[in-house]
This record gives C-alpha cells, sequence and structure tokens, in this order.
C-alpha cells in the first residue's frame, strides 16, 4: 500500500499537480467508496473528475464491485469508509449550483446519469427526485437572489397608523422612509412592505368606513394620492390635481360615508390647501382656502363620528413656527368657517372628535377642549406640558382619550377616563423620540399602537403604562453614515432617530442617542477609538465617550457660532492635534454654508471660509500635512445651487473645481496626492459623476466609462485593503472600481444609498432602508505578505499616529507585528493571534515602545511574523 489519505472525504481533497484545471483521475482508474454502507469500486471511463476552485467535478461514474483506490498505479489505503453518497451529491454536484442555468441543466443530467446507471429499482427511488427538485428550487432562487442583506436596525419614523375595525390584527404603517408603507396581519407581530412605496415618503394613510379594503395613501415631494381596493396588494396612483407647489406633501386623508374623501396638503413656508372627492378620488376640486392660499399647512383632518357631514381641521407649521387655527365644515367639506378664533396659540397639528359639540385639538402649546362646536375653549393638558403631538378618543368608549405631549422632561403618554377632564395616567416612554401618531384597538381600550418618529412601532396592552417594540420587518430606519471602531469591531450608525451600535454586525442593536431630529454624520477620533463625534440636523454637535460599559455625552458649545442652527453635514478632525475640529454646515434653504474650525475641542469656534453660497456637505483635513484641507459645496438635494471644491493652503482658500455640486472628498492616505471626489445634482449639465486627481488636487479629470445616475454621486470610499480598489454610492446604485478610478461597475439596489465603510472584510453602506452589508465580492484582495506603514517618516511632532498596515495571503494563527531597532533590539510588539487570508489589517501607532515611552529619532525596522513567516520594512522615526 501507498500513503494512507488523510480522512473520510479524501476524494474530494486530492490534489493536482500543475495547473487548477488538470486532471485528477484518468480512464482505466478505480476509486473505492462506501454506499449505503456497502463498499463499491468506481470504475472510470475517460477523463471523469476535475478540480476546479478546490471543486472535484464529476462527469461520469460507472459502478462496479472490487476494493482498494488506485491511482496513477499507486493504491491507496483509505480505512472502512472514504465518501458516502451523501457528500458526493453535497460536496460535488451541489457546488454548481454557482453556475447558474447551465449548472441547473448540468447537474441534472450528471444526476441522472449518476443514478440512471445504478439497479432499476434505486433509479425509480423518491430520493432521486428530490434531489432533483432541490436542485430546480435552490438553483433558481440563487439565480434571483440579492447580494444585498438588510441588517436593520428596524423601525423608523412613522407618521401614520391605522388598524382596521373588520380585523383588529390588520394594522397599517405609513413610514417616512424605507419601503413607505407597511402592513401586519398579527397584531405587529411581523410587518410586511405593501406596494411600490421604496423611498416614497407616506405621510397619511386613510381606510374607507364602509370597505376596509379600500385604502387611501398620502405622499410627500409631490409624490400624490395612492389607492388601493384589495386590502394593499395593488394600488392606482389618484389623478390628484392641484395648485400647490411641486414639493407638497399629503399631510392628512379623511374618508366619509358616500366615497367622500379629502386631502389636507401643504409645503412649509408655502401655506396649504384641503381638496375633495366626491367620487372616491377620480376627480378633486380645492375646497380651502375658497381663494388665494392658504398661511398654513393643513395637518390634520377628523370626521364626527356620529354626523360624517361635519369634518374638522387644523392647520400650522411646525418648522417655520407659524401660528394655526381650528376650521370646520358642516356640508361634508365642501365649505370651511374658522372656529373658535384667537382661543389658541401656536402652530396645531391633531385634532380628535367626540360628537356634534366636543373636540380636541393640540399643539405647540399643549392641548385644547371645546364642548360648544368650536365657541369656547379650555386647556386640557397637565400643567408644564409643551406641545401636544397627538390625540386620539376611543371610537367604542368616547369618554377614553389617548394623548402624547413633548415637554422638557422629556415624552410623555397620557390617559383621560373623563374626555380630556383629567388625566389618570402619565407614563414617560422609553426609547421613544416623539410619537407621531396614535391608533387603538376599536375592541380593546387599553390596546394602544404609536408609531414614533424615528423608532418604529410601539405596543402597549395596559393602556399605555407599558410599551414593546414591534419592529419586525420594518424597513423604514434610514440611515445616513457608518463608522467602524475596530478594536472592539463595532459599527456605529446616524439615523433618521438617533445613533445606534452593533458589536455583532447587525444581529443586535443599542441605542447611543435618540433624537427627534436625524443625526447626519460621524467621525472617530483618530486617536482614541472609543470617541466619535457627531452631527445633527438641529444645529448641534456631540462627542461620545465608551468607558467599557456604557457612553457619556457631551455637547459641544456648537450653538453660538452657529447661530442659525444650520445642518451639520460634515466632521473632520486633526489627526496631529485632535483639539483641531472642523465642522462643515449649511441650510436647507440650498443659499448658506459655512466650515467652522475650534482649536480647543469644541469650547470655541470660529469662522474658518469666507461666506458659502450653498450648503458646505464635506471637510477633509489632507493626512500628509494638516494645513491643507479641502472643502465640497453645493445644494444636492434638489440642485439649484452650485457650489464646487475650494483647497485651503498656505494661509489661503482657492476654488480648485467651478460650478460642481460636491458630495464627498476621500483622500488616499497611503498617497496624499491622490484624491476623489463624488459630484451629484438632478439637473442637466451638472456633472454627476468622481473626479480624480494625482497631484494633491492641482489638476483634476472627470472619470469616464461611469453609467449614468439620475442624482449623481452622494460617497465615496477607498479599499483599505487595496488602494486601487475604490467604492461610490450613487441614488440607487453601488459602484466599484478595480483600477482607481478609471473604469466602474454597478450594482442597482432598490433603496437609496449614502455613507459606507469597510469593515471585518465586508462592505457596509448606510440606505434609506437600514445598514445594508453587500456580499457580491471580497472587498479585500491582499495576494502577499507585506508590511508598511503611513505616514513615513512618521514625525512624532506633527502626527500623533502612524497607521502599520500588513496583508497576509493565506491564514495564519500566530501573527506578530514588532518594532525593532537597526541592531533588532524590540521595542514595541502587538500579538495579533489568529488572522484569516486574503485580508489586510491596521495597527495604529503613538511612536511609545513596550512601556510607555517615546521611541528616539532614527530608523527601525517593521517586522511581520505569520506562522514563521517573515516580511521586513523601514520606518523612519522623527522626533
Amino acid at each position: 500500500m501507498a500513503d494512507v489519505l488523510p480522512d473520510k472525504k479524501s476524494i474530494l481533497h486530492i490534489k493536482a499537480l500543475g495547473g487548477s484545471m488538470r486532471p485528477l483521475i484518468k480512464s482505466g482508474q478505480t476509486v473505492l467508496v462506501e454506499i449505503m454502507s456497502k463498499q463499491k469500486k468506481i470504475n472510470i471511463g475517460d477523463v471523469v473528475a476535475y478540480r476546479s476552485n478546490s471543486k472535484l467535478l464529476l462527469h461520469r461514474a460507472i459502478w462496479k464491485s472490487g476494493k482498494g483506490i488506485t491511482i496513477n498505479d499507486d493504491t491507496w489505503d483509505v480505512g472502512p469508509h472514504l465518501v458516502s453518497e451523501e457528500d458526493i451529491i453535497g460536496k460535488v454536484l451541489l457546488p454548481f449550483w454557482a453556475k447558474g442555468f447551465f449548472g441547473l441543466i448540468y447537474n441534472i443530467v450528471v444526476s441522472f446519469l449518476f443514478f440512471s446507471l445504478r439497479p432499476v429499482k434505486r433509479f425509480f427511488s423518491s430520493y432521486f427526485f428530490l434531489f432533483l427538485f432541490c436542485q430546480v428550487f435552490i438553483v433558481s432562487s440563487v439565480l434571483t437572489a440579492s447580494s444585498w442583506s438588510n441588517l436593520g436596525p428596524f423601525g423608523g419614523r412613522i407618521n401614520k397608523v391605522v388598524i382596521s375595525p373588520y380585523n383588529t390584527n390588520v394594522i397599517y404603517a405609513a413610514s417616512e422612509w424605507g419601503e413607505g408603507l407597511f402592513k401586519t396581519t398579527n397584531a405587529g407581530t411581523s410587518w410586511q412592505s405593501i406596494g411600490d412605496f421604496k423611498n416614497i415618503s407616506i405621510m397619511s394613510l386613510a381606510l374607507d368606513p364602509g370597505n376596509p379594503n379600500i385604502i387611501y395613501a398620502g405622499a410627500s415631494n409631490g409624490s400624490g394620492i395612492f389607492k388601493s381596493i384589495d386590502g394593499g396588494t395593488t394600488w392606482s396612483t389618484l389623478e390628484f390635481n392641484n395648485e400647490g407647489p411641486e414639493a407638497y406633501s399629503v399631510q392628512t386623508i379623511a374618508v366619509t360615508a358616500g366615497n367622500v374623501v379629502l386631502a389636507g396638503i401643504g409645503l412649509s413656508g408655502s401655506g396649504g390647501w384641503i381638496y375633495r372627492s366626491a367620487d372616491g378620488g377620480m376627480t378633486w376640486t380645492k375646497v380651502f382656502p375658497s381663494t388665494g392660499t392658504a398661511s398654513e399647512i393643513v395637518n390634520e383632518i377628523a370626521v364626527d363620528p356620529t354626523d360624517s357631514g361635519i369634518i374638522w381641521a387644523v392647520t400650522g407649521d411646525y418648522l417655520s413656527d407659524t401660528e394655526g387655527e381650528i376650521y370646520r365644515s358642516v356640508d361634508g367639506g365642501i365649505t370651511w368657517v374658522q372656529v373658535g378664533a384667537g382661543k389658541t396659540s401656536g402652530w396645531l397639528n391633531t385634532v380628535a372628535v367626540k360628537n356634534i359639540s366636543t373636540a380636541l385639538v393640540g399643539g405647540k402649546n399643549g392641548a385644547y377642549k371645546t364642548v360648544d362646536a368650536g365657541i369656547n375653549w379650555t386647556s386640557v393638558l397637565a400643567a408644564g406640558t409643551s406641545s401636544c403631538l397627538s390625540i386620539k378618543i376611543d371610537s367604542t368608549d368616547t369618554n377614553v382619550v389617548y394623548a402624547v405631549a413633548k415637554g422638557t422632561s422629556g415624552e410623555r403618554f397620557y390617559k383621560s377616563t373623563c374626555t380630556a377632564d383629567t388625566w389618570i395616567t402619565q407614563v414617560t416612554v422609553a426609547e421613544v423620540n416623539c410619537f407621531r401618531s396614535i391608533a387603538i384597538n376599536p375592541n380593546d381600550t387599553d390596546e394602544v399602537y404609536a408609531g414614533d418618529d424615528g423608532s418604529g412601532m410601539f405596543k402597549s396592552v395596559d393602556g399605555g403604562t407599558n410599551w414593546t417594540k414591534i419592529n419586525s420587518g420594518l424597513n423604514g430606519c434610514a440611515v445616513f453614515d457608518i463608522e467602524f471602531m475596530e478594536s472592539l469591531s463595532r459599527i456605529y450608525i446616524s439615523a433618521a432617530g438617533g445613533i445606534y451600535y452593533t458589536d455583532d454586525f447587525g444581529s443586535t442593536w443599542k441605542s447611543v442617542h435618540n433624537s427627534e431630529g436625524r443625526s447626519s454624520v460621524l467621525k472617530m477620533h483618530p486617536g482614541n477609538s472609543s470617541i466619535f463625534y457627531a452631527g445633527f440636523d438641529n444645529g448641534d454637535i456631540y462627542r461620545y465617550n465608551w468607558n467599557g460599559t456604557g457612553f457619556t455625552s457631551t455637547k459641544l458649545n456648537f450653538n453660538t457660532a452657529n447661530s442659525s442652527r444650520e445642518i451639520v453635514y460634515g466632521i473632520d478632525i486633526n489627526s496631529s492635534d485632535t483639539d483641531v475640529i472642523y465642522a462643515a454646515t449649511g441650510k436647507n434653504d440650498a443659499t448658506t454654508g459655512h466650515l467652522f474650525k475650534t482649536e480647543n475641542g469644541g469650547q470655541d469656534w470660529v469662522s474658518a471660509i469666507y461666506g458659502v453660497s450653498s450648503p458646505v456637505n464635506v471637510v477633509k483635513i489632507n493626512p500628509a500635512d494638516p494645513d491643507i484641507l479641502f472643502l465640497g459645496a453645493g445644494d444636492f438635494s434638489t440642485g439649484k445651487t452650485l457650489g464646487g471644491l475650494w483647497r485651503y493652503s498656505n494661509a489661503d482658500w482657492e476654488l480648485i473645481i467651478t460650478g460642481g455640486i460636491i458630495t464627498d472628498i476621500v483622500i488616499d492616505s497611503s498617497d496624499p496626492l491622490k484624491i476623489y471626489a463624488s459630484a451629484g445634482g438632478y439637473d442637466a449639465g451638472i456633472y454627476k459623476g468622481i473626479y480624480i486627481s494625482r497631484d494633491g488636487g492641482n489638476t483634476w479629470s472627470e472619470a469616464s466609462g461611469i453609467p449614468a445616475t439620475g442624482e449623481g454621486f452622494s460617497s465615496i470610499c477607498i479599499d483599505p485593503g487595496d488602494r486601487d480598489i475604490i467604492y461610490a454610492t450613487g441614488g440607487f446604485d453601488f459602484y466599484r472600481s478595480l483600477d482607481s478610478g478609471q473604469t466602474w461597475s454597478r450594482e442597482q439596489t432598490d433603496a437609496h444609498l449614502y455613507g459606507m465603510v469597510t469593515a471585518s472584510q465586508s462592505i457596509f453602506v448606510a440606505s434609506s432602508k437600514g445598514m445594508l452589508k453587500f456580499s457580491g465580492f471580497s472587498y479585500n484582495t491582499a495576494k502577499k505578505l507585506d508590511i508598511y506603514n503611513f505616514p513615513n517618516p512618521f514625525d512624532m511632532s506633527k502626527y500623533r499616529f502612524t497607521t502599520i498596515k500588513y496583508s497576509l495571503p493565506e491564514s495564519a494563527h500566530d501573527v506578530k507585528v514588532g518594532i525593532y531597532t537597526i541592531d533588532g533590539r524590540l521595542v514595541k510588539e502587538w500579538e495579533q493571534n489568529t488572522k484569516e487570508g486574503g485580508y489586510s489589517y491596521f495597527i495604529s501607532w503613538n511612536g511609545e515602545n513596550d512601556e510607555g515611552r517615546k521611541v528616539s529619532s532614527g530608523l527601525y525596522i517593521m517586522v511581520l511574523d505569520a506562522d514563521g513567516d517573515i516580511k521586513r520594512n523601514k520606518i523612519a522615526i522623527i522626533k
């Protein structure tokens, strides 16, 4: 006997001599296997086995009795069993699934031959047909499977919740982000998106009181009103003609008996209207105001449950803080009269009706009640309450009222059993930013559902005392930026409802900061991985510090400089002096932007650039020279205002790209002369692609071969494992270049994409429906053992850290990185333990030895030891 094969699956481990497609087994050879506890000998006819990509592929096999394995005239003793029938199917045939349709045909043919050459009774066994069924099912699934997976967090901003009165397990939720509209048929245990509303903000919902399968949904940004007559399975777009602005929002919809539909619309700063349809949405007439334009947005319309001809409406503008009013119609919404003039103040956004005389309204200054059809109003919410956000009266027991209000002490959930004369519960709701909508089970007054401003859906079964998140399948949490904390394998995200983190790549999420407004940008501290910064839409900047068990947060003193509360779009930190921080800001009116700077960690801020007539989207510090800055500006949201790319050097600003809308800037840390800038915008004639510079920004070229995208690009990223691989996001598309931006490939998605990060050999992308993971290819392709650092020389008077990068072509169990003097003395060592092959890894070094002292200036040697394989490189230290 010759050598002994190593294990029972040895037929799959025979290694070829030479190329990857050299024959492993030739005609005339025999192979022994065990099938159904019986030893069989395979007599090979012609060439039947090749090794390709470490898989053994069978072409033909004839089964005969015999003993032993004979390969290349040697007999191999393999013990009592080598490989089972299941192993052959699972390890040999099924890997061909990856070959797509031709793989399917191949496997069916091969499996037919494989089984048909055996005894007839086995050929007709159900095992064979089951195998063929699995082949067809699994291959077809693979052919249609997406390379993207949504890792959450689930939830998002829920604008409206509606319960079907005929089946209270059926609930609808309207989302401002993600997949737009959701339905549950099991009282919130799980949700499914319905309709094709991906990335359409659904602001309002209403069911036809006579037929709960008829649903109306109103959208923002001028998308109009949609209607379903089959419970949300299919939808049609209504011919909703209006005189409003292009980007109006359908804030509220109400449906009365007799196919009458009313829609309240508006746009912040432009006013509002009410439209009426008497034929189920086929045609529409503007009924309010009778002439001209209302000064405020129409926020909610409510129908009197005792008389569908009586309808109420409230107006106001939360964003511009304009005065709200109350209106009432007694003819089914045809004409409207203002009621209670001067009885309330501030904007109003919610109204609930008990009967012909009693109604409640809520807004900026709390809740008010009338018992005389709007002539007189009384404040009814508890003292100290600020804005009342939502009010609902129980349809079964109209004395039960629920309300949500937000004050200085946070969000409160109220319940009254006497139509708001007194409130008997006052509950602080955990994990809630701001409830936007309430729905009460008509069969159980204690079962309440609420949609939050950012945290998704909540359910209470005890009248609001306790709440449970019910977000399974609710793909509505928009994520805008991502940062990776390598030391803990932790990912931070900024989202519509605040900031979250995951330590298990999306399996579970925890909250860092709940906020009614969204966080637009994150930035890790370059010298301390436990610290990161976040900028918010309300103009705030926070610093967060992980202390090992939780977070402490500090609100930076930024409002003094940013007195107009411009949105914080970008943050960057000087790695040489981390007290130096820059913040890029802009107004959502697309006409104003600023760059602010602090030199004392955020206590004092000054303007760092002359006025920019468009939002400043991004600021980046040159890693090789922190005295050089790059700034990108322009209105990306609508393309109304062009910006450009500025460079600051020699104490002066220079506009180096004119007229573009620059959305992101990336500087190659290993070659700071190589810079990429992404450009976006809707308007024709505006370049929407990638700018590339090879000389530090002196000259620029436009990347060619990028497929056209309607919105242009929003972010760009360099692969840390291979600096020639560039990623970019644009609209619904994900792009990759393997040659430093010269040519590009595109992967389409069903979500709007924003920022991204490469972490743990994967690509994670912020999107309108959560954090997505792309698994279509390996992002890192280390092909050789290598180690180097940047910057090099490492000037410790200028830089606080240098980054050591090492690459492993193969996995290693004992990886060490050391810094040695020229004469071979070890000064610093990192034990990296087991590392996967094919990837690159990074270490930040502050220039200290193992005893915590700074090393002297001079030349040192970096040594990478991977299971005894050694790679060395030089590093120069300057103090």
